[in-house]
C-alpha cells in the first residue's frame, strides 16, 4: 500500500505532537530542537506496512528479530569449529532487537519508567533512550534505545556488532531538566529467539495452543529444549513425547533442527500468543481507544512476517511468512485462488486480510469478532507446517538425506501437539514415522493420519494441496490432494472442538496408525457457528503498556485520506470463499526414487493443470527451504 497524501502527513504530525507535548527533546549542551520533518520521518518509518498490513503502532524493532534468525543461521552454517557456540550466543542473547543499556550512576537517583532521555554516542552523535525499568533511589538504570538498530551487540560476533550508536562508556544523560552522571554502561538485547520459549509459562498460562504443547511435551520450554539439544548435539533435555536426541545426527541434522526449530517452534507459538494478548486487552464496546490491544496485535504480525519481507511481502524473510510462500510452490497453493506454484501463498494472502480485519475489529471495540478472527488466523498458520511435514515425510520415505529427515522431524514437532489434542492415535502415527530415532517412514500412514484430523484442525484438503514433482509438474504418486470442503475458508465449517482435555500421553515409539483416510468428499455448506471458546491469558508482554513513542496512531478513514478502501483488507467475501476446488486422483502408490535421484520419483500421470513452473529444490545448506 502506498500512501501519498498531505492529510495523512498533517494528521500524523498532529498526533505525534500530542505524544511529545510537555517533553524537553533537547540536550542542554549538544542537541538542537528536533524538527517537524525529523519527527514525522521517524513516525512514518515506524508505521510502514508489514506485508500489506498497516500497523497502528511502532513494531519495527519487533520485526528485526528476523535479523537474529539470519545471523544465527549464518553462524551455524559457517565453516568454523565454534559455529554452534556462535549460533548459540545469538540464539540466547539476540543482537538486533530491543537494545538495552544498563547504566551505573555515580549517585543514587529516581527516574520514572518510560521517561525520555538523551546522551552521547560512541560516534559523537545523540543517543535517544527511554527508561526501561523504573528505579527508586538506585545507582543502576536500564534504558531502551529508541533508534532500533543504533546499538547492536547481544550475542553477535564483535565484527558484526554496531556500537557507533551505543552510549559512551562514561558520561551523562538528561531528560532536559535533570542530568545524571554515569561511570559504566553494559549494552545488551532483551529480545531473543530463545526468549520466545523461555517466557511461555509466564505469558501463556491460559492460552490453548500453548497448553496443548505443554500437555504433549511436558514442558513449557519444549521449543527451547529442542533447539538447545540441536545446538549442543545431544538429547540431554528430555521431552515427554517425541524426543529431540540430536546425538543421532551430524552437522546436517543439527543445523536443520536449529534453524527450523527457532521458527516453527519458538516463533510460531509466540506469534499466536501476541494475537491472543491483543484480544485479551481489547475493551469491548470502546471505539478508537485500543492502544494496548492494537500494539499487541501489531506485534503478532511483526513476528509472523519479520522486517525482511518488506512492505508487500516481496522481500527475503526468514520467519513463518517466508516458509508459507516456499511451501505453496511445493503444493500448488499459491496465488489468489490457491492453485498455482508461483507468487504469494494463498494462506499468506488470506492471513493478511485477517490481520487487517482483526485490527478493525479491535479498533471498533468488537472484541468478540476479534476473537473469531484470531482463531481463524491461528488455524491457517498451521497449514504451511502441515505441508512441510508432508513434504519432508515423503523425502524420508524415499531415502531422504539426514538434512531432509531432520526437517521432517522438526516440522512434525511443530504440529504433533495440535494433532494429539484431537486424535492421540493420529499423533502417535506421525511421531513414530518421523521421530529422529526412526530411519525411514511410511508416507501413506503419515498422510492419512494428517488428513483424518484436517476438519478438527479447521483446515481442509484444498488449503494443503498435493506434493508436486518439480521436474514433471505432476503430483508425486500417492501425494495428490485429498478431497474435502471443510475448514475456515469456502465453505466455512467450524468443527466442534474435541472434548478431550489432551491429558492422555502417547509415546513417540508407537506404530499404530489412524484408520481414517480423510478423503471423503463433502458438498454441504453451513453457516459459521460460534468459534470454540478458550480461556485467554492476561496477555502481559515483555514491555507492558507501550510508551508514547509506541502508542497507537488512529488512522483517518480511507475516504478522508483517499487511500485504498479498508474493505480490501477484510475477510474474503463469497467470491473469495470458493477455495474448495481440488484435484482428485485414484492413485495410491508411490514408487521409490531411483538410486541416482534420491529426491525424485518416476513420472506420474496425475497432472495439476494450474502448474506452470517448478518449486524450490530440496533442502540444502545454502537455501532455507
Amino acid at each position: 500500500m502506498k500512501v501519498h497524501n498531505s492529510a495523512l502527513i498533517t494528521f500524523l504530525f498532529s498526533e505525534l505532537s500530542q505524544h511529545t507535548a510537555g517533553r524537553n527533546l533537547r540536550s542542554p549542551s549538544k542537541i538542537n530542537s528536533i524538527s517537524q520533518n525529523d519527527l514525522l520521518e521517524r513516525k512514518l518509518v515506524d508505521l510502514i506496512p508489514i506485508v500489506g498490513y498497516f500497523p497502528g503502532s511502532s513494531v519495527v524493532d519487533h520485526g528485526n528479530v528476523d535479523l537474529d534468525q539470519a545471523a544465527m543461521e549464518s553462524a551455524i552454517f559457517s565453516e568454523t569449529d565454534d559455529k554452534y557456540a556462535k549460533g548459540k550466543a545469538i540464539y540466547t542473547e539476540g543482537g538486533n532487537s530491543k537494545a538495552i543499556a544498563t547504566l551505573t550512576f555515580d549517585e543514587q537517583a529516581t527516574v520514572i519508567k518510560k521517561t525520555p532521555l538523551t546522551g552521547i554516542t560512541n560516534s559523537g552523535g545523540i543517543a535517544s533512550v527511554t527508561v526501561y525499568s523504573e528505579n527508586i533511589d538506585s545507582t543502576s538504570l536500564s534504558v531502551k534505545y529508541v533508534d532500533f538498530l543504533a546499538c547492536q551487540v547481544g550475542g553477535l560476533e564483535s565484527d558484526d556488532q554496531n556500537t557507533d550508536g551505543c552510549l559512551v562508556p562514561t558520561g551523562t544523560i538528561t531528560d532536559g531538566t535533570s542530568t545524571y552522571a554515569y561511570s559504566g554502561v553494559v549494552n545488551s538485547n532483551e529480545r531473543s529467539l530463545q526468549y520466545f520459549s523461555t517466557t511461555a509459562e509466564a505469558k501463556m498460562i491460559e492460552e490453548k495452543h500453548a497448553l496443548w504443547n505443554v500437555d504433549y511435551y511436558g514442558h513449557w520450554d519444549y521449543a527451547d529444549r529442542w533447539v538447545l539439544n540441536a545446538l549442543n548435539g545431544n538429547g540431554d533435555l528430555e521431552l515427554d513425547n517425541f524426543q529431540a536426541d540430536f546425538s543421532l545426527y551430524g552437522d546436517d541434522g543439527r543445523q536443520e533442527g536449529i534453524r527450523k526449530g527457532t521458527v516453527l517452534l519458538n516463533t510460531f507459538l509466540y506469534t499466536i500468543h501476541e494475537f491472543e494478548a491483543g484480544v485479551v486487552r481489547c475493551k469491548e464496546g470502546v471505539s478508537f481507544d485500543q492502544t494496548d490491544a492494537i500494539h499487541k496485535w501489531d506485534e503478532g504480525v511483526a513476528f509472523y512476517a519479520g522486517g525482511l519481507e518488506g512492505v508487500d511481502g516481496s522481500g527475503s524473510g526468514r520467519l513463518i511468512y517466508a516458509i508459507a510462500d516456499k511451501r505453496c510452490s511445493n503444493f500448488g497453493t499459491c496465488g489468489e485462488e490457491g492453485n498455482t506454484v508461483e507468487g504469494t501463498s494463498f494462506v499468506n494472502i488470506e492471513l493478511v486480510k485477517l490481520f487487517n480485519q482483526g485490527f478493525q475489529d479491535i479498533n471498533a471495540g468488537d472484541c468478540k469478532a476479534a476473537k473469531k478472527t484470531k482463531d481463524l488466523i491461528a488455524d491457517l498458520m498451521y497449514v504451511p507446517l502441515v505441508q512441510g511435514t508432508l513434504r519432508y515425510a515423503w523425502y524420508k520415505a524415499n531415502e531422504g538425506t539426514e538434512r531432509e529427515q531432520a526437517v521432517a522431524a522438526t516440522h512434525a514437532a511443530s504440529i504433533l501437539a495440535r494433532v494429539h489434542v484431537v486424535d492421540p492415535a493420529a499423533a502417535q502415527t506421525i511421531a513414530s514415522n518421523l521421530a529422529i530415532s526412526s530411519s525411514t517412514a511410511n508416507i501413506q500412514e503419515v498422510k492419512e493420519a494428517l488428513e483424518s484430523v484436517y476438519s478438527s484442525m479447521n483446515i481442509n484438503c484444498a488449503l494443503v494441496g498435493g506434493l508436486i514433482n518439480p521436474e514433471t509438474q505432476e503430483y508425486y504418486d500417492g501425494m495428490e490432494p485429498c478431497v474435502s470442503a471443510e475448514g475456515p475458508l469456502g465453505p466455512v465449517v467450524f468443527a466442534a472442538e474435541s472434548t478431550s482435555t489432551g491429558t492422555s500421553s502417547s509415546t513417540s515409539t508407537g506404530t499404530s496408525s489412524s484408520t481414517s483416510t480423510g478423503t471423503s468428499s463433502s458438498t454441504s455448506t453451513s453457516t459459521i457457528p460460534p468459534v470454540p471458546s478458550s480461556e485467554d491469558s492476561d496477555g502481559s508482554d515483555e514491555e507492558g503498556v507501550p510508551s508514547a513513542d509506541d502508542s497507537v496512531i488512529l488512522i483517518p478513514s480511507a475516504e478522508e485520506l483517499e487511500v485504498p478502501s479498508s474493505d480490501d483488507s477484510h475477510v474474503p467475501d463469497e467470491a473469495h470463499s470458493s477455495h474448495d476446488v481440488v484435484i482428485t486422483s485414484t492413485s495410491t502408490t508411490s514408487p521409490a526414487p531411483s538410486s541416482d535421484d534420491s529426491h525424485g520419483a518416476e513420472e506420474s500421470s496425475h497432472v495439476n493443470p494450474a502448474i506452470s513452473s517448478s518449486s524450490d529444490d530440496p533442502v540444502s545448506a545454502s537455501s532455507d527451504n
